[in-house]
């Protein structure tokens, strides 16, 4: 478990020092680096890495590389029931949900990360409407990438949610990701899991 909780941790810091276009959060302020142990710098570094074999493994590209809005739910569980939950928004009438789940073999050093299964569904314009207002609702744009201290304790996943606002012209695109542990039950803890809640409607209607 403690493995599992120093990835997850990783993971985190990772995706705040890996974000490759422009974001209202451009760096993480020198107090937080100052006050990482050695051991979790390593790990942040690592991490990167980690993630970047996760994505690959499952044919996840970076949001920008889809070239349209969209938006990911990446569920990281401790006990290797990982999911990722992407809106594809094309136009108002072509709305898109891409579900696909994953497990880590943790036995192996170099990490191997099997898809399990992959679905797409549709999303009617007022679940999506739904989704994004619980989005606003979080204030999104203003939430920092990563709280800081981070709990001492990890229940077991972290919830990391992105955001690309597509823009025919590339200097007015912007990405935005927040990857919070164990979040508390606000708006962005619910628009995490809004997602989740249309997969398995859509799930049970088939």
């Amino acid at each position: 478990m403690k493995k599992i909780r120093i990835i997850i941790l990783s993971i985190i810091v990772a995706l705040c020092f890996s974000c490759n276009i422009k974001s209202d959060k451009k760096t993480i302020p020198n107090v937080i680096v100052e006050k990482l142990n050695s051991q979790f710098v390593k790990d942040s570094i690592e991490g990167d890495k980690f993630l970047e074999r996760i994505y690959n493994s499952i044919d996840e590209k970076r949001l920008e590389d889809y070239g349209h809005d969209s938006f990911r739910f990446h569920h990281v569980d401790a006990f290797g029931n990982n999911s990722i939950f992407r809106v594809n928004y094309f136009d108002e009438n072509d709305i898109e949900l891409v579900a696909k789940f994953y497990q880590a073999d943790e036995s192996s050093e170099i990490g191997k990360y099997t898809l399990t299964n992959e679905s797409i569904t549709n999303l009617s314009s007022e679940q999506f409407i739904e989704f994004q207002n619980l989005v606003k609702g979080a204030y999104f744009w203003d939430l920092k990438m990563i709280e800081y201290p981070a709990q001492d304790y990890f229940d077991g996943y972290a919830y990391i949610l992105e955001q690309f606002d597509y823009s025919h012209k590339p200097e007015k695109s912007r990405y935005h990701m927040v990857a919070r542990s164990v979040p508390y039950k606000g708006s962005f803890r619910q628009a995490c899991e809004k997602l989740v809640e249309f997969y398995n409607t859509e799930k049970n209607r088939n």
